[in-house]
């Protein structure tokens, strides 16, 4: 039984309404999906670790994903405009910052993470010492 394909103006009218859709979506700043009951909870444990909302790490991780996904897109794109040389230096120094960019913020929270720490020590000490 071979299938009807649809007509041109159905397919652009759905294509519109799709669009359409996701503006108004946008337009809220809410994206709702679901996870696996053992992922979510994984992800409380690890916002509750960083003293962070779920919902806030959740944001960092997909507009982190965004970026990286956008490099890669861009550097794509550089192949084809600039020598390969150029090309291949570009992408070391961006693969170089994107790193540093990530070392940086693990030594940040390494830091948050030992002020806790000073300030919980702080704390016991003077709640020993009444």
């Amino acid at each position: 039984m071979a299938t009807k394909k649809r007509p041109l103006v159905i397919e652009k009218a759905m294509a519109d309404l799709k669009q359409h859709a996701r503006n108004e979506i946008a337009k809220k700043q809410v994206f709702h999906f679901r996870l696996e009951p053992e992922h979510i909870k994984a992800l409380y444990e690890l916002a509750g670790k960083q003293r962070k909302p779920a919902g806030t790490m959740v944001r960092e991780w997909v507009t982190e994903k965004i970026a990286d996904e956008s490099r890669v897109k861009k550097s794509i794109s550089y192949k084809s405009i600039e020598t390969q040389s150029a090309s291949m230096v570009m992408e070391h120094s961006s693969d170089r910052l994107y790193d540093l960019e990530m070392r940086l913020k693990r030594l940040e929270k390494q830091l948050r993470v030992q002020k806790d720490k000073s300030i919980q020590k702080a704390t016991s000490k003077k709640s020993k010492g009444k």
